[in-house]
């Protein structure tokens, strides 16, 4: 193992030995030092089933359980544009959590009431949310932002390259100044992204006032990658938080020239 290994937490260590993994991907260490060393903000960028998930959450949530915080809430919020990826997100993520004793609550128009009402009365461990749910607890308990993400310790924004330069993406920078301004101080911020073309573009996005602060980590591939996206939308759930929302099905195939 990489001297990444051995900064992680012991509960997260052991979740990676009974995975059989010999080592740490490349983007997996580097995320760690960067996420473990410093306070900067990160980009991982890479191709589907890189490892992004885990580049990120495996030295936060190692964060987490070494240096509990001392104030209520969510202690990762993680913001996807699809209620699928979530769902799946989620599925991955608690058994690593189960280790750190840490819940996991997806949060989206498709989940039970009473698994939100809960997670209001407890705020803790990873919130993974669509844009729109999160705006609509802006809308909704404003006043009660401070103590449901008091201890959140960064955001992790999945898909980035989808949203930039686009209204949700305005949206979604919108969400994270007032989060911040709510709290009365900065959150680190991590984005997971496919390979961008203009990374310099994507940093400004994710930091607008301090990109000079964003840390890249970048998988490299040996051979070129070719991307087919089918795109559908599907219109107005019924159920969904959002006072209105659009909410897109995506279909990924790669392939390798």
């Amino acid at each position: 193992m990489s001297t990444a290994f051995d900064k992680l937490a012991r509960p997260i260590q052991k979740w990676i030995r009974e995975q059989d993994w010999r080592e740490l991907r490349d983007i997996q260490a580097r995320a760690t030092h960067v996420l473990m060393d410093s306070d900067a903000d990160l980009i991982v960028a890479a191709s589907t089933a890189g490892g992004k998930t885990e580049a990120a959450f495996l030295p936060l949530l190692s964060q987490v359980f070494n240096d509990p915080s001392e104030l209520s809430g969510f202690d990762i919020l993680y913001v996807a544009p699809l209620k699928a990826l979530i769902t799946d997100q989620a599925r991955r993520l608690d058994d690593v959590c189960r280790e750190t004793e840490l819940p996991v609550i997806p949060w989206h128009g498709d989940v039970p009431s009473s698994v939100k009402a809960r997670a209001l009365r407890h705020p803790r461990g990873v919130l993974l949310i669509t844009p729109e749910s999160l705006e609509a607890l802006f809308i909704r308990r404003g006043l009660e932002i401070p103590r449901l993400f008091g201890a959140t310790r960064a955001v992790i924004l999945d898909e980035l390259h989808s949203v930039l330069d686009s209204e949700r993406g305005i949206q979604m920078r919108s969400l994270l100044a007032r989060l911040e301004q709510s709290l009365n101080r900065p959150i680190r911020r991590v984005g997971l992204s496919a390979t961008l073309g203009d990374m310099e573009l994507a940093k400004a996005y994710l930091r607008p006032d301090n990109p000079e602060n964003v840390e890249t980590v970048i998988a490299t591939s040996g051979s070129a990658e070719l991307q087919l996206q089918l795109r559908g939308y599907v219109a107005g759930d019924k159920d969904d938080d959002a006072p209105s929302a659009t909410d897109a099905i995506s279909l990924h195939l790669f392939g390798h020239l």
